[in-house]
């Protein structure tokens, strides 16, 4: 669900921003499908990814898995025979931040690609929506709470096209 959620937000995120690049959606779908590739059996990790847990919850092992799984996760995407290119840095890029403070490698918005700018704002939007059950009077507050997040660059514009969502 979580994936398919994210494929979905991200294209039609892309589609508000009127891009109209149909191997774009592929790239965001396919991206949505592959970023936690290696959290598949693992639980722990994969609750903490939807749950925003806090980082002392796991274990300093699990941790550093978990700060490296978008970097090996883009690596298998590589070795993906006939995969479009640019899935692997959306992959690689999922948790980086426009402020630098992300990870894996604290990129800052200028470093950070316009598709990965919108597949990370369609990830935190569908975290919070996890973690908040679903509940939909709460996706006001929600994006309220990610507006400073996405304020400046071309993530701003992408922020603005996740508002557009359902309007």
């Amino acid at each position: 669900e979580h994936s398919l959620l994210i494929s979905y937000v991200s294209c039609m995120i892309a589609e508000r921003m009127g891009i109209e690049d149909p191997d774009l959606k592929v790239k965001l779908s396919v991206a949505g499908f592959l970023h936690n590739i290696i959290l598949k059996d693992n639980d722990k990790l994969k609750s903490f990814e939807v749950n925003v847990v806090k980082s002392q919850s796991l274990e300093q092992k699990e941790l550093k898995f978990f700060h490296a799984h978008p970097l090996v996760a883009a690596q298998l995407v590589k070795q993906i025979k006939d995969l479009p290119s640019g899935i692997a840095e959306i992959v690689s890029q999922h948790h980086e931040l426009p402020d630098g403070t992300g990870f894996p490698q604290g990129l800052d918005a200028s470093r950070i690609a316009t598709p990965s700018a919108i597949f990370i704002v369609a990830h935190c939007f569908v975290d919070e929506i996890y973690r908040n059950k679903f509940k939909k009077e709460i996706f006001h507050n929600i994006l309220f709470e990610l507006k400073p997040i996405f304020k400046s660059g071309h993530f701003a514009k992408v922020y603005d096209a996740l508002l557009k969502i359902g309007h």
